[in-house]
């Protein structure tokens, strides 16, 4: 993904997602299925720490849990206390973090020493431009 992708990425549940796994550094596993033998039949983006097969990238399997109301990925893209939490990963990451309202809208990022901004991210939201500067800050490098 490119910077100007990033730049064009809305709200929601796909942004949400890329924030999960490039950010938060959640996995894609594979969802076995417990009622049949076979090989697993979808795949959902979980915590690092679960002890689930992975997704091996490549099979192909329908997404699961990313659109229910009970899914286990945050909504960083839409839910300010979500948007936090990226925003302390940025900074445990050691980057330098800013958040301005320039209306209509938000920038987040980081600045020269002289003011100018060095690396940031717009969105109509603070949450939006909180996870485009992260896409572009921490899982780009």
């Amino acid at each position: 993904m490119t910077p100007d992708d990033t730049d064009k990425l809305e709200a929601g549940r796909e942004t949400d997602a890329l924030i999960a796994e490039k950010v938060m550094g959640w996995i894609w596993r594979a969802c076995p299925d417990t009622f049949r033998p076979g090989p697993p039949w979808c795949r959902w983006l979980t915590e690092p720490d679960r002890n689930l097969p992975k997704w091996d990238g490549v099979t192909e399997m329908r997404v699961d849990d990313l659109y229910d109301e009970e899914s286990s990925v945050l909504q960083y893209s839409t839910d300010i206390a979500a948007a936090w939490l990226v925003v302390e990963k940025i900074i445990a990451s050691d980057i330098d973090f800013e958040l301005e309202h320039r209306s209509p809208e938000w920038r987040a990022g980081y600045r020269y020493w002289n003011g100018d901004w060095n690396e940031s991210a717009d969105g109509e939201t603070p949450m939006l431009a909180i996870c485009r500067f992260a896409l572009k800050a921490i899982a780009q490098r």
